[in-house]
């Protein structure tokens, strides 16, 4: 054989060898990040757990929930109170978590809103979570901390359903019908992108049950520097 031959044959030999090699790494990378991806998640819904479980904070979103039905019957439109008066009217502007409790209107609702956003604002310092959700088994969501675009809203219907908030409640709901003890799973979002904001997000539900009787959930939403991490 010609050494032009011999050459070529070594060439494609050590260039299948080389392709194989990298195919292999590519693998065990992907392999690597796959479990460093799951092991993060189980972490951070082990910690959703951990804290949707704080006495206080269960009894904060049965209390607010509560104060909700009051301000129903009262006005006629709870959505249209709560957003008119933390968001439309919020003199805090953007930094809307900043209000506890308006002037105006007083309430069970907002004197409760003061105590439970004033520890829940030094509860978020401590964890990987950046907004924490209270919703009714009926998808209503009666408290945010940040009160960004679903507070107030009904995350069971219209686009909101298709979202990571309405796919970590609709989860939730299933997993509180499985309670034992009152202890239900924390539901997951997946990695979505929310129709209703065009924005991506990463969710997890804790159901809050009671006696037997299912309360709601609670919503925790993944800091966006921890959802760059993991992916």
């Amino acid at each position: 054989l010609s050494i032009c031959v011999l050459t070529g044959l070594a060439y494609r030999s050590s260039s299948s060898v080389l392709e194989e090699q990298a195919s292999k790494n590519m693998q065990s990378v992907l392999v690597f990040r796959g479990d460093m991806l799951r092991e993060r998640l189980e972490q951070l819904e082990n910690q959703a757990g951990s804290v949707a479980r704080i006495e206080s904070l269960q009894m904060a979103a049965v209390s607010l929930r509560s104060g909700w039905g009051t301000i129903q019957k009262s006005s006629g439109d709870a959505k249209a109170e709560l957003q008119r008066v933390f968001v439309a009217q919020n003199k805090f502007g953007a930094e809307r978590e900043k209000l506890t409790k308006p002037d105006s209107p007083s309430g069970f609702y907002y004197s409760t809103h003061e105590t439970v956003q004033t520890e829940v604002a030094a509860l978020l310092k401590t964890v990987p979570f950046s907004d924490v959700l209270f919703a009714d088994p009926t998808g209503n969501v009666y408290y945010s901390y940040r009160k960004g675009t679903a507070f107030a809203e009904n995350i069971a219907s219209g686009n909101w359903a298709q979202s990571g908030l309405g796919i970590a409640f609709a989860r939730g709901v299933e997993n509180a019908g499985k309670a034992v003890e009152d202890v239900a799973a924390t539901s997951f979002s997946g990695l979505t992108i929310d129709p209703a904001t065009n924005e991506a997000g990463i969710y997890f539900g804790v159901p809050v049950v009671k006696y037997g009787a299912f309360k709601g959930i609670i919503i925790f939403s993944v800091r966006s520097e921890i959802f760059a991490q993991i992916m």
